[in-house]
């Protein structure tokens, strides 16, 4: 978890100012987001869980430096909720939207804050089965904690 901030904090706002968004594209790692032994993984426009394998494209995400997440695919799009209420899917729209609900904060713990509405990423009823990432209220479950890997 600590390398993701070390990484993010490497891009400093006047860099960042510098770059094109073509540079920063190029210049960013991506990770596996993982949780209950599954990884984030995108399905169109759509985002959800499925086994980690590790050169998977669908399950590789580009964090930004402001706080978008990106799928290594098409990075011109961004991870939000479908709303912004309690057990709303997370989904994938245009980032030229530039909503505060497409920007996310990576905690110590694990949790993957919204900063639009303070819920975090959970897994749907703690079930993976269900393979549905959900926003939900901050609880500190295993549900909600997730672990970037390179």
């Amino acid at each position: 978890m600590e390398y993701v901030i070390q990484k993010m904090a490497k891009v400093n706002t006047v860099i960042a100012l510098r770059l094109t968004i073509q540079e920063i594209k190029e210049e960013l790692d991506t990770y596996q987001a993982r949780v209950m032994d599954l990884c984030m993984q995108r399905n169109e426009n759509n985002v959800g869980l499925g086994d980690c394998v590790s050169n998977q494209t669908d399950q590789k995400w580009a964090i930004y430096p402001d706080g978008s997440i990106r799928p290594q695919q098409n990075q011109d799009v961004c991870v939000t909720s479908n709303n912004h209420f309690q057990g709303t899917n997370i989904i994938i729209v245009s980032c030229s939207y530039g909503w505060s609900s497409q920007r996310w904060v990576f905690t110590n713990d694990g949790a993957i804050f919204n900063l639009y509405n303070g819920m975090v990423m959970d897994v749907k009823d703690s079930n993976p089965i269900l393979q549905q990432i959900i926003l939900w209220p901050f609880n500190g479950n295993p549900n909600q904690k997730w672990l970037p890997m390179l």
